[in-house]
């Protein structure tokens, strides 16, 4: 692997250090300060880890975020194989789970599937299954790129089944109010710990195509798809209708 690229590497694995929960540095401004006039060379990791740590503490991370992504792009654009969106995939993965953590279940649902259906976006050869298409006026729907990417064997028949799981309940819930849809909140939780499971998948299947590129899963403790299934039928009772490749959701 390249230089370039091993750099855009480590400036995606920095990523974790924006949501691992640490004290925030004090008199952040100063030792930031001291770090660049020292000579700070971004393109090795320490250096980089701790000055993103410092930008973090002394701006917020929006802004860490920002000069991170511009660190990896400045790579991107001197000759480095990883494109943006192995970054900014990445960076969602890691706001889904952080919105999820902070217990707000709605929020990562919405934004989780909002980050999928881009994810697929990307994916899916749209134009084979719609000739006319043009991408700067042409909006495509969700649950076609899910169908479309599943007769392109872009995803596998299981992975067919959550991805229509999490979209049947970010629709229940952005379309309904809640004592009219009647789901468990529970439903909820278990939509968002999908949708870590499938992002996670995605953002993973598009660094494996790198050579050389072995990464761990970024979110841990992820559960097998099977299990998210068993749950999904057994315990809520959800049918999924082999023909028409929906799920039927039980009345409450």
């Amino acid at each position: 692997m390249d230089q370039l690229t091993n750099w855009q590497l480590e400036a995606v694995s920095v990523l974790r250090v924006l949501y691992d929960n640490r004290e925030l540095r004090k008199n952040a401004g100063e030792q930031l300060q001291a770090l660049e006039e020292g000579g700070l060379s971004p393109g090795k990791g320490p250096d980089l880890e701790e000055m993103i740590r410092l930008i973090h503490a002394r701006d917020g991370r929006r802004l860490a975020l920002s000069n991170l992504y511009e660190t990896f792009m400045r790579y991107r654009h001197a000759g480095g194989d990883l494109d943006q969106w192995h970054f900014l995939h990445s960076a969602e993965l890691y706001e889904i789970q952080r919105l999820s953590e902070a217990q707000e279940i709605e929020a990562a649902l919405i934004r989780g599937t909002s980050a999928l259906e881009h994810t697929l976006e990307e994916e899916v050869d749209i134009s084979s299954h719609w000739p006319d298409y043009d991408p700067a006026e042409d909006h495509t729907r969700f649950v076609k790129l899910i169908d479309w990417a599943f007769e392109d064997e872009v995803m596998t028949y299981q992975n067919l089944k959550l991805h229509h799981f999490v979209r049947t309940v970010r629709n229940r819930f952005a379309h309904h109010t809640w004592l009219d849809r009647g789901d468990d909140f529970e439903i909820l939780i278990l939509a968002v710990r999908v949708v870590l499971y499938l992002m996670d998948a995605h953002v993973q299947a598009r660094f494996d195509v790198i050579e050389e590129v072995e990464l761990q899963n970024f979110i841990k403790g992820l559960d097998p798809e099977e299990e998210y299934l068993r749950v999904i039928e057994s315990e809520h009772g959800w049918e999924f209708k082999e023909l028409k490749k929906r799920w039927c959701v039980p009345e409450t």
